[in-house]
């Protein structure tokens, strides 16, 4: 016997489906890492090595750039997520204001809740920033990608301009790979802390997508 939810959820096009089944995915992957790298530590010296192996070959010009983007992160994302809610609150547009809330500051707490799960301590390497807390996932990388989820997400609702849809993924998706690389090279985490933080990302911007599709915008206001 099919339950009204499983039938509702069996009639929706497959793209609305498609968030939930990345997330279902996602989360997936989230765990089998954290589990090899984290529980059984099973590459843990592998990315060691790596990881001196990449400071061997820093340079001088890429250095600086990315001790810039560290420096001015959280100035950056911060002053992102105060310009896209407060847009929708000038809008009115109250459900997007409590997704995009949900997406963005809610993975950014979400990451807290999972470092203080994982316990990771820091990679112990020649690091050319000062990192504190655990590491597993990255705090950094979580912060980049869940904005560049809100700006994507927010950039698609909007219009179907297929030109700005696709700004939004060029300028957003490599502004968190950017990031990501940047803690790996300066030495604040693993790359499996990295590569942890955008599944969780994607996981939980997809599961908001998905909640978001599954009813029409009641707030939007002519």
């Amino acid at each position: 016997m099919i339950s009204r939810l499983e039938l509702r959820w069996l009639r929706k096009p497959g793209w609305a489906r498609l968030p939930f089944s990345v997330t279902i995915l996602a989360t997936g992957l989230f765990f089998l890492l954290a589990h090899e790298a984290v529980i059984e530590h099973e590459h843990g010296a592998l990315e060691l090595y790596w990881m001196e192996v990449l400071s061997t070959l820093r340079m001088e010009v890429l250095t600086s750039v990315l001790l810039w983007v560290n420096r001015v992160h959280d100035k950056v994302i911060a002053s992102l997520v105060i310009v896209i809610l407060a847009t929708q609150i000038y809008r009115r547009r109250w459900r997007q204001f409590c997704l995009l809330l949900i997406m963005g500051p809610g993975a950014m707490l979400l990451n807290l809740l999972a470092k203080n799960v994982f316990q990771r301590p820091r990679p112990q390497v020649d690091a050319l920033v000062s990192a504190h807390g655990y590491a597993f996932p990255s705090g950094h990388t979580i912060a980049a990608a869940a904005v560049a989820a809100m700006l994507i997400h927010l950039t698609w609702r909007e219009t179907t301009s297929s030109g700005w849809r696709g700004a939004s993924v060029v300028l957003a998706v490599p502004m968190a790979l950017v990031v990501g690389f940047g803690r790996v090279y300066l030495g604040a985490h693993y790359p499996s802390d990295v590569m942890a933080s955008l599944l969780e990302a994607v996981a939980w911007s997809c599961l908001c997508i998905a909640v978001d599709c599954d009813r029409p915008d009641l707030s939007r206001t002519p």
